[in-house]
């Protein structure tokens, strides 16, 4: 028998799928695709860019020009402060699994699943150095989330940690099954982080995630710069505590505009 909490997912998933399907129609429909060499180079341009602003939103003090220099090999070095290592790793760590989501692109271009080791690589490749910096223990990179988590600056609470299991199979099983890939790479972005399987690090997990189904689609890739962090976190809350996946669905779509 089903979970309550696997239920809920469930029912979401079809009923966000159908709702954005049904109100967004115009702006899915607005939506550009473009050729798997264009795609990459459109990434490759993009990578100190998106690491910059997806490391930023997540309370990173960080600044393009550091950016930069650590892609560059020329970071800091040396005895670093405890906060100046972090920032460091964080960079290695997102360019590693920025460069691992651009060759899936490449292997799944036209045939993009979320699984289970796909999510996993991502969330190694994130940390990896920061457990070999010593910031992190290595057992933090194994499996999912055994503790208890909150959100910052959220009236949302992720579900317990014994419901992570379940909830991220049932998470694979039924996003896989969404027909429109720009409403998958949307739903699987807000369900990653609804679900928040890992003690750190989903935020970027569900973005690195979401430009995977994207570019395997035919789409380009889609930042969320830190100017759009409130509201990014405001539609999110939405669907979180009020079961509306419109605003951050609309959120989303509307950065192809631009």
């Amino acid at each position: 028998m089903k979970s309550p909490w696997v239920f809920r997912l469930e029912q979401e998933i079809k009923n966000f799928d159908k709702a954005i399907s049904h109100r967004l129609t115009s702006m899915l429909s607005s939506i550009k695709k473009y050729s798997l060499e264009n795609i990459l180079k459109n990434a490759v341009l993009h990578k100190q860019y998106d690491i910059y602003h997806s490391t930023t939103i997540e309370g990173y003090t960080i600044t393009p020009q550091e950016v930069e220099a650590v892609l560059l090999g020329a970071g800091p070095a040396g005895d670093l402060s405890s906060e100046k290592l972090r920032n460091k790793m964080a960079i290695i760590g997102h360019a590693r699994a920025f460069e691992y989501i651009i060759t899936k692109i490449k292997e799944d271009y036209d045939k993009p699943e979320i699984s289970h080791d796909l999510v996993a690589e991502v969330y190694f490749r994130l940390f990896k150095p920061s457990v070999d910096a010593g910031i992190i223990d290595r057992f933090d990179l194994i499996g999912f989330r055994n503790v208890k988590v909150y959100i910052r600056n959220s009236r949302y609470v992720p579900p317990p940690f014994e419901k992570v299991d379940d909830l991220m199979e049932s998470f694979l099983y039924w996003i896989n099954r969404i027909k429109e890939p720009i409403i998958k790479s949307i739903l699987a972005h807000y369900f990653f982080v609804t679900i928040h399987p890992y003690p750190d690090g989903n935020g970027r997990c569900g973005r690195l995630l979401m430009n995977y189904l994207l570019g395997a689609s035919g789409c380009s890739w889609c930042t969320i710069t830190k100017d759009e962090r409130d509201r990014y976190f405001q539609t999110l809350q939405e669907g979180q505590i009020n079961s509306d996946i419109i605003p951050f669905a609309n959120f989303i779509l509307s950065l192809f505009t631009k």
